[in-house]
C-alpha cells in the first residue's frame, strides 16, 4: 500500500526535483469544486441569516427590481435600444457592498483556513490529490503565507474582470501553472508527491521491529 511522504528537502528548486506539477485542467476543476461549495454556504447564511437581520425586506425589493430590470433589457433590445443601467437606492447599495465584502471574507478564510489545517490543501485540492506548497521548499506554507495567499486570490476573484481572467489564465504561460496569486506568494500547486526512498526505509524499519518483536 503506497503512502504519501512529504517532501524534506529544502534547498532543491522546481527544475532540478521531480516534483509533478499540477494540470491546469484538474486544478480548474478543483478550483470550481471549492467555489460551488463557498458560493452554497454564503447563499444559505445571506437568505436565512445574514440579510434578513441586516437588511429586512431587501431580498424582495432587489428579486422586484431585477426582475423589471430584466424586462427593460429585453425591451430595449427589441426596440435597438441602448441597454439601460441598473440604478440601486442607497439602501440597496449598501447591502450590495455588504454582501460583497461578506464574500471577499468567507473566500479568504475558507481558502486561509483549509489550506492551513489540510497542510497546502483545499477541500477542492484534497479531492484531486493537489497541494500547495513553497516555490523553494516543497513544503506547505506558513501561517503568514498562507493567508496572504488567500488575501490575493480572493481579491482577483471579487475583482472580476480583467484581473480574474489574467490571474487564471497566467498558467498557461508558464512551466510551473503558476497564478498572479502563486507568484506574489511564491507558491506552487503540485500534485501530492510520494518519496518512494522514505517509504522503503519506513517498511524495512518495520520489518525489523516485527523480526526483534519474535
Amino acid at each position: 500500500m503506497t503512502r504519501r511522504v512529504p517532501i524534506k528537502n529544502r534547498t532543491l528548486s522546481v527544475e532540478r526535483f521531480p516534483v509533478d506539477v499540477a494540470p491546469y485542467g484538474r486544478r480548474a476543476v478543483a478550483f470550481l469544486l471549492d467555489f460551488a461549495l463557498v458560493m452554497t454556504i454564503a447563499i444559505f447564511c445571506l437568505d436565512r441569516f445574514i440579510l434578513p437581520e441586516n437588511f429586512p425586506g431587501i431580498q424582495e425589493a432587489m428579486f422586484i427590481k431585477a426582475s423589471h430590470y430584466v424586462d427593460a433589457v429585453q425591451m430595449a433590445k427589441v426596440k435597438g435600444e441602448a441597454i439601460p443601467i441598473l440604478e440601486l437606492e442607497p439602501k440597496e447599495q449598501e447591502a450590495a457592498a455588504f454582501v460583497a465584502a461578506f464574500l471577499f471574507f468567507l473566500f479568504w478564510m475558507y481558502s486561509a483556513t483549509s489550506e492551513a489545517l489540510l497542510k497546502g490543501a483545499s477541500l477542492g485540492k484534497r479531492v484531486f490529490r493537489l497541494q500547495v506548497v513553497g516555490m523553494y521548499t516543497f513544503e506547505p506554507l506558513g501561517l503568514f503565507e498562507t493567508l496572504l495567499r488567500g488575501g490575493v486570490k480572493s481579491i482577483t476573484l471579487m475583482a472580476y474582470f480583467p484581473l480574474l481572467a489574467i490571474d487564471y489564465l497566467v498558467p498557461l504561460f508558464n512551466r510551473r501553472r503558476q497564478s498572479l496569486h502563486d507568484m506574489i506568494c511564491r507558491s506552487l500547486v503540485i500534485v501530492e508527491p510520494y518519496h518512494p526512498e522514505l517509504e522503503e526505509e519506513e517498511e524495512e524499519s518495520s520489518d525489523d521491529l516485527n523480526d526483534d518483536s519474535f
